[in-house]
């Protein structure tokens, strides 16, 4: 009796299995795009028979209409599209893409894996290009990108990240709003950049002390949230210079401000860079 063959995969940490039962000519065929290696968080159960309705593991296994023949044959051809495992430092060749579904080859292990493009471990490696942006576009680019924030009113400059004719990221500077900073005293005030393009952020405020130095600035300060480690900054040069006072912001009884919704309220943590 000929084996059969039923394929699950793994997403999100849970097996499903896919449809459908495989004979051995139709296991083999499928196999033969892979150049028959399978990929981690791809299983493969032979059986004779019923033996898949006797087994309980397979029976438990929630069902998933992903089509695995469809991704095997979704070829990337010359594109050269490279991912970082943040949660591990490894790269991701891809070699099969389906919508958020990729199959890639990762040098470190010298092996393919599924992997779902999706997880916000995965961001995409890429070439990036500075671009000039209108105040208006970077606002409009950080109210949609943005986790807790919305845009700025006004600034002294603005730069963006372009990639492949799309904007990755976007930073925003201006002079700080407090009386106690100096003239060469520069703010970034925003700095988003889309979640899957690794060292993004990184690259803006680099970018964004370079121009400022240009323009004679000589310290250069900024704020996260007391729940944010300030890795980006930290990797640039800024030392932790400790903990605002909690506000609601700028603001005058005679000319009081509107707070967005979205303006994260409460003590901040406060990063300066100085030359």
């Amino acid at each position: 009796m000929d084996a059969k063959h039923i394929i699950s995969i793994r997403i999100g940490g849970v097996w499903h299995q896919l449809p459908g039962i495989y004979s051995e000519e139709e296991f083999e065929a499928l196999m033969d795009l892979m150049d028959w290696e399978v990929p981690l968080n791809i299983q493969v159960y032979h059986f004779h028979g019923t033996e898949n309705k006797r087994n309980p593991v397979m029976r438990e296994r929630p069902r998933s209409d992903i089509d695995i023949e469809a991704l095997f044959r979704a070829d990337t051809g010359k594109q050269h599209i490279t991912y970082l495992d943040a949660l591990c430092s490894r790269i991701m060749k891809v070699r099969r893409l389906l919508g958020n579904l990729a199959i890639a080859y990762c040098p470190s292990s010298d092996c393919l894996h599924l992997i779902d493009l999706a997880d916000s471990r995965y961001r995409q490696v890429v070439q990036y290009k500075a671009v000039p942006i209108r105040l208006a576009d970077a606002v409009e680019f950080v109210n949609q990108y943005h986790r807790h924030n919305v845009g700025v009113k006004w600034h002294k400059f603005s730069v963006a990240l372009e990639t492949d004719g799309e904007i990755a990221g976007v930073a925003i500077a201006s002079t700080p709003k407090s009386p106690a900073y100096d003239k060469q005293t520069l703010e970034l005030n925003r700095v988003c950049a889309k979640p899957q393009y690794h060292n993004a952020c990184s690259k803006l405020i680099g970018m964004v002390l370079n121009i400022g130095k240009t323009m004679g600035y000589r310290t250069f300060i900024t704020y996260t949230l007391l729940d944010e480690d300030g890795a980006s900054f930290r990797a640039a040069g800024f030392e932790f210079a400790g903990y605002t006072e909690d506000s609601k912001g700028w603001g005058h009884p005679s000319r009081p401000r509107k707070t967005p919704e979205r303006y994260p309220m409460g003590r901040k943590k406060r990063w300066i860079y100085r030359i």
